[in-house]
């Protein structure tokens, strides 16, 4: 059950917990473990390998690697749209918006 755990981590670490961005620069290494026949099955596994980098993840000092800025974007308003759908897929968070004519 060892390839759970270790798919358990990897895909925790797919989404962050400040901004759900994907954790990078971690390790994890698997020291003991156990199995019961009964009682073990796969997903537990992988369930326990989610639940390690959550516990290390709320004790840990965390920090967020990537810029965050504030900028202020000026476009046509036939392109309001296009240029909503940009920003939202950065994971850009749009405050307002105002009409000048």
């Amino acid at each position: 059950f060892v390839p759970a755990v270790e798919k358990g981590f990897r895909d925790a670490c797919e989404k962050g917990p400040l901004t759900g961005h994907k954790i990078s620069g971690v390790r994890f290494v698997l020291e003991d473990g156990a199995h019961h026949m009964v009682d073990s099955n796969e997903i537990s596994f992988i369930r326990a390998g989610e639940g390690a980098l959550k516990q290390a993840m709320e004790k840990a000092t965390v920090c967020i690697l990537e810029p965050i800025m504030s900028v202020e974007v000026v476009s046509p308003s036939e392109f309001q749209g296009v240029v909503i759908a940009g920003i939202n897929r950065r994971h850009g968070m749009i405050t307002g918006q105002d009409r000048k004519s």
